[in-house]
């Protein structure tokens, strides 16, 4: 897909995507992470012919105000999301938070435990 569209999926995710997120903006959303992908992919022939069911105008209001504020801040602030592949659809998740080296401390404090448990049985 490449950084840029990478890039901009993230700061549509930290500026539009909460919680309490509605299900305009949620489709506004989606609707425009495929925008973003099929520019990166095949070269823009994403086309949106209609919007089913709930409020279609504020749907498209939302994806006009996501487009301009691509547009505007190019150097917005970006959420770290990992692209996920799953079974039949592909989701976005925040990447987990780095091993601060706790569990290579720990595991290491294990083997010594293992080790020490051996040389006391080994000696009885």
């Amino acid at each position: 897909m490449g950084a840029t569209a990478a890039l901009e999926i993230s700061q549509l995710w930290t500026q539009y995507y909460t919680s309490s997120i509605s299900n305009s903006t949620a489709a506004a959303l989606q609707i425009e992470i495929w925008k973003i992908v099929d520019a990166a992919v095949t070269n823009g022939t994403f086309h949106l012919d209609s919007i089913d069911g709930g409020d279609s105008a504020t749907v498209l209001s939302t994806m006009s105000a996501m487009d301009a504020f691509l547009a505007s801040n190019p150097g917005a602030a970006a959420a770290n999301l990992v692209a996920v592949t799953g079974p039949g659809q592909d989701y976005v998740i925040l990447s987990p938070a780095p091993d601060s080296g706790a569990t290579a401390a720990l595991l290491g404090c294990t083997f010594l435990g293992l080790v020490g448990l051996r040389r006391r049985s080994a000696r009885a």
